[in-house]
């Protein structure tokens, strides 16, 4: 009997541990800080945010390096490797992007192509509102907004141009696109032209009338605080932007 309630016991223990739920958690190498998934992601954009200060252009590699087990919880610790392009000189904070100067004007004419080959300049888009999404594929708000702008493409897109321009490759926009549905017509390769108009940072939203002026320059979707979590807005504001066009 006492072998059989000890090995009732046994089985158990060994039932409810492997039914507990592991959690994960997160730290850096430079840091003893032990963070929850949500907290860790907030850090990394945090230190973004402060370099995109003085940065024309900010990416954030992990490398995993260590993971230490215990029963109930896995700490996962990433070196970050930050790169930067383009510094400006330490402790200036770079002048407003020259985009903003056709607030009210005309965009500058454009002749770029399609991920399908098609070449398209911006007077082919006049008589109609337009409006142009600024991004890269490695650019996280810029992705966690598209499903919010794939919502007003299919509501406005038979009265309203949605194009994308990006500095990147037919290539790698494709190859994109095979895993996150992005409604716009897309325009790659536009490094020259986006330096043209003196755009740096991402992703940038820009509302054009018929007659092709800038009627509103946004970098994003709004976000809001809720119980201390910021979250991403409903796109109240850009579907506004877009009335005002009609």
């Amino acid at each position: 009997m006492n072998k059989i309630l000890l090995t009732s016991i046994i089985l158990f223990f060994v039932i409810t541990i492997s039914g507990a739920q592991v959690k994960t958690y997160y730290k850096t190498s430079n840091s003893n800080r032990i963070f929850t998934k949500n907290k860790y992601d907030k850090h990394k954009e945090d230190i973004m945010s402060q370099l995109n200060d003085k940065y024309d252009e900010v990416t954030i590699n992990e490398r995993l390096i260590d993971s230490l087990t215990s029963q109930d919880s896995i700490i996962k610790t990433y070196k970050l490797e930050i790169r930067t392009k383009k510094t400006s000189s330490k402790g200036i904070k770079r002048p407003k992007e020259k985009i903003y100067n056709y607030l009210n004007k005309e965009l500058p004419n454009f002749n770029l192509q399609t991920i399908n080959g098609e070449n398209i300049s911006f007077s082919d888009l006049k008589n109609k509102p337009t409006v142009i999404n600024f991004w890269f594929t490695r650019c996280k708000p810029c992705v966690e907004e598209m499903p919010i702008l794939n919502k007003l493409v299919e509501k406005y897109s038979d009265k309203v141009n949605f194009i994308s321009i990006t500095p990147e490759s037919k290539k790698a926009v494709t190859l994109f696109l095979e895993k996150h549905k992005f409604n716009y017509v897309h325009l790659v390769s536009a490094r020259n032209y986006i330096n043209e108009i003196g755009l740096y940072s991402y992703p940038k939203n820009v509302f054009i009338n018929k007659l092709g002026e800038i009627k509103h320059i946004k970098y994003g979707i709004p976000t809001f605080k809720k119980n201390g979590v910021t979250k991403l807005g409903t796109g109240d504001e850009f579907e506004r932007f877009i009335k005002e066009l009609l």
